[in-house]
């Protein structure tokens, strides 16, 4: 409980002293909105009355790797009148993961508006997924985000499964060597997520979470399983959690914002009165900022925190890789209980539907914070190109080489990282 207490008042200073940071920047980003808000790139030959809205679907990630993405490319019905009621998506893209391997994504989605007249809230999206990478990994999901009563009111729910297969980097106490223990994870669940708004930008809400973990070591030939991890092969966990959320929002666009700012704080907490098989506790704190640059280029920047505390599985614990932090690490090679990151992305619109990225940062992870030192930073960066699938609203088609500490990684996937 004292630990768990510590990580809280962690968790209140982050959001305490990024609100604080944010005060000078929202009032600038307030001012801006006066004007006239910047577009998502454009191409002239793409007919604004006939441009689909993007797509996506938010996976219900429970700390392990997560391939699905989804996109769209296909017009929906039109309303009487003229105008759209929504967009429906299907299409196949590639993925490539350093964890679980090349593969194929197929996604759907729909996107629209709850008020087709209401031009100020965000569109809403109901869609379905699934992917098969040749690790033989496989799994697939259905969800939505709904915009609710003018976004008074944001609802976000999804059921997903997944059968992964992946190697874990581990360093087993008694070498110190680190071996690559082959495992099969299967993962089920469901999220309910729901925000409501309490002033401009500002969200207050709670989320719930409930899923089974399933892990086993594949093969037969298997490297020495280290003791961190004997409790946590071969057994299935219940996972059910309940915590508040915390957004703040000012970005011009949720798909390719070029000003304002997105902070979002979200706590799980797992507990047995719920009936979860562990009792953990998860803070994280996710700050991005978006500077328009010279006319039509984009300044990135993100600071994260991540904290566990309790008895928590290693797939739970926080990790360097997942959620694009750090592109060029491969999951599970860094994991603790505590992680602070950093990294900045410029994307230069070199054409209309063309952009080009460079992106670089650094992180620690470790047993506390207390535990960081100056020399244990870990760095990547890397270069990346885009194409503007969907010019109206900005959707891209990322393609990034990311360069990590003794390794790399190619990623293939639709919309910006962070």
């Amino acid at each position: 409980m004292k630990k768990s207490r510590l990580y809280m008042s962690v968790a209140a200073a982050v959001v305490a002293a990024c609100v604080a940071w944010s005060g000078p920047l929202v009032a600038a980003a307030r001012a801006a909105e006066e004007q006239v808000a910047p577009l998502p790139p454009t191409a002239e030959s793409v007919p604004p009355e006939r441009s689909p809205w993007s797509a996506g679907l938010e996976a219900a990630a429970i700390g392990i790797p997560d391939p699905v993405v989804s996109c769209g490319s296909t017009a929906g019905p039109v309303a009487a009148g003229g105008a759209p009621r929504g967009e429906f998506f299907a299409v196949p893209i590639p993925r490539l993961d350093p964890s679980l391997g090349a593969g194929l994504v197929g996604a759907g989605a729909y996107i629209f508006r709850l008020d087709r007249n209401d031009t100020e809230t965000p569109p809403s999206t109901l869609g379905a997924g699934a992917f098969w990478m040749d690790s033989h990994s496989w799994g697939g999901g259905l969800g939505g985000k709904l915009y609710l009563n003018g976004d008074r009111v944001r609802l976000l729910a999804g059921v997903a499964y997944a059968d992964l297969r992946y190697d874990l980097i581990v360093a087993p106490e008694s070498t110190g060597r680190e071996v690559a223990i082959p495992l099969s994870q299967e993962v089920y669940g469901g999220l309910v997520h729901a925000q409501f708004r309490v002033a401009q930008g500002l969200y207050v809400g709670a989320r719930a979470l409930v899923g089974k973990v399933g892990t086993a070591l594949r093969g037969e030939d298997v490297p020495e399983v280290p003791l961190s991890l004997e409790g946590e092969v071969d057994r299935v966990f219940q996972l059910n959690s309940l915590g508040p959320s915390f957004a703040f929002d000012t970005r011009d666009s949720s798909y390719y914002p070029r000003h304002g700012i997105a902070f979002d704080v979200n706590v799980d907490i797992y507990f047995g009165a719920i009936g979860s098989a562990v009792s953990y506790d998860h803070y994280e704190a996710n700050y991005r900022h978006y500077k328009a640059a010279r006319v039509s280029d984009v300044l990135a920047l993100q600071a994260y925190l991540c904290a566990a505390g309790g008895d928590a599985p290693f797939f739970l614990q926080c990790q360097v890789g997942p959620k694009s932090l750090l592109r060029g690490y491969s999951f599970g090679r860094y994991r603790g209980d505590a992680m602070a990151a950093a990294q900045a992305e410029y994307r230069w619109q070199m054409r209309p539907r063309w952009v080009l990225a460079v992106f670089g940062g650094l992180t620690q992870v470790g047993s506390s914070f207390g535990s960081f030192g100056l020399d244990d930073n870990l760095y990547a960066g890397g270069v990346g190109l885009r194409f503007v699938v969907e010019p109206k609203n900005g959707v891209t088609l990322r393609v990034d080489y990311g360069w990590g500490e003794g390794e790399s990684a190619l990623y293939i996937g639709v919309g910006e990282a962070f």
